[in-house]
Parts: structure tokens; sequence; C-alpha cells
């Protein structure tokens, strides 16, 4: 059975995710700013945080981890994602993944969002990524 609750920063520091350092620096300052956004779990298990960032009315930025066992979690975040989309009426919803992670590509595809452009050495630690968006 899959849960949801209102995200905790330290929440992402209990997941099983890919990429540590981005994990840490995002746990230290994505509770400052980002809202709406909530914690998924399975099991009593943290499997997925996210949330968007509001930009300004019409336009936000997506942000997600997903843990290595999140599993069917994503359908349950697909469909949070899309309720947040019509309850902030947004006409632009844009998201990024490393470049080099395909499977980030696909996920991103899946959500119904379409490919933009490589964005260069623009992650944390100065690697590429690449913009997906969700425009109405």
């Amino acid at each position: 059975m899959i849960e949801k609750r209102a995200f905790s920063a330290s929440d992402i520091l209990t997941m099983d995710y890919y990429d540590k350092t981005e994990r840490d620096w995002y746990s230290a300052s994505i509770n400052q700013f980002a809202k709406p956004n909530a914690t998924f779990l399975r099991c009593g298990k943290v499997v997925a945080c996210g949330g968007f960032v509001i930009k300004y009315p019409g336009f936000a930025e997506a942000w997600l981890f997903l843990s290595r066992c999140a599993g069917s979690t994503v359908v349950e975040v697909r469909r949070q994602m899309d309720q947040w989309f019509e309850e902030y009426r947004l006409v632009r919803l844009q998201a990024v993944t490393l470049a080099s992670w395909a499977k980030g590509e696909r996920f991103l595809e899946w959500l119904g969002m379409d490919f933009e452009g490589v964005l260069r050495k623009s992650s944390v630690d100065g690697k590429d990524q690449c913009m997906y968006a969700r425009v109405r």
C-alpha cells in the first residue's frame, strides 16, 4: 500500500538514492522553497519525494527523488503531478535530469514532458543536464 504525507527534507536522507552528492545538496536546500510537495511511502519506507517550485503564476519547476525500489509508486507520483498541474493552473512545468541518465529521460517523457535541450555543465557537480517541459 502506498501512503502519502507532507514532505520533510530529512525524508530524502532515508532513501536508497542513486546520486548521493546531489541528494545531500538538495536535502539541505529544497525544503526552503518547494511547495507543493509530498513524500510517498510503501510499507512505511520512503520511496519517493517530489514537488513543484512555483516560479510565478503558470510556471513551475518539478523536482523528484525516487529510491531504487520505488516500483509502482511512480503511478501515484504521476497522478499527484497531474493534480498539481491542474490545481495550480500551470501553463509550463519543466524538469531536468542528468544527460548521462537515459532512465531519467524516459521517465520524464512518461510523465508527459518533451525534450527541449541540453543544459551544459549545469548540475551541482558540473555535469550536463537535459531540460524537459510539459506545456499546455
